[in-house]
């Protein structure tokens, strides 16, 4: 039973740094809002300040996929751990 225990401990670990990475994950991506804000202010149309734009919108979309990813990842360690303590 102390083995399913720490287990149990390991998943919980796991989602606590899970959600830590998600917080982290929509702190960059509030950063980098503001950012694109502020270089379509400087620049305009620009295009200097557009390619910097889709270079911002392009980790925006690595965010998305990383956020999704840790979703994922979340849910597979919830059901684990609902699996471990029937």
């Amino acid at each position: 039973m102390s083995n399913v225990n720490a287990i149990e401990n390991n998943l919980g670990v796991i989602r606590h740094r899970l959600d830590m990475h998600e917080k982290k994950l929509e702190k960059c991506r509030n950063d980098i809002i503001v950012l694109m804000d502020k270089v379509q202010s400087e620049f305009g149309k620009d295009p200097n300040g557009q390619t910097i734009v889709l270079m911002l919108n392009n980790a925006m979309s690595n965010l998305a996929f990383a956020d999704s990813s840790l979703y994922q990842l979340k849910m597979k360690t919830e059901q684990l751990k609902q699996k471990i303590t029937k």
